[in-house]
């Protein structure tokens, strides 16, 4: 299975609902790729946050 997420500078973040186990064994390959502003837009629409508070 693979699993698109992102790092929100705290923990590993999905992208899509999983049904993992508690202590399930998982590997994380770290891509030298980063998201779109466009993309992070959506995502925190999706997340119900709104990037313009701080």
């Amino acid at each position: 299975m693979t699993i698109e997420g992102y790092f929100d500078g705290k923990t590993f973040v999905p992208l899509e609902k999983l049904s993992l186990k508690p202590n399930q064994k998982v590997q994380i390959t770290v891509l030298d790729e980063f998201l779109t502003s466009e993309k992070q837009k959506q995502i925190s629409r999706k997340h119900g946050k709104d990037d313009n508070k701080k």
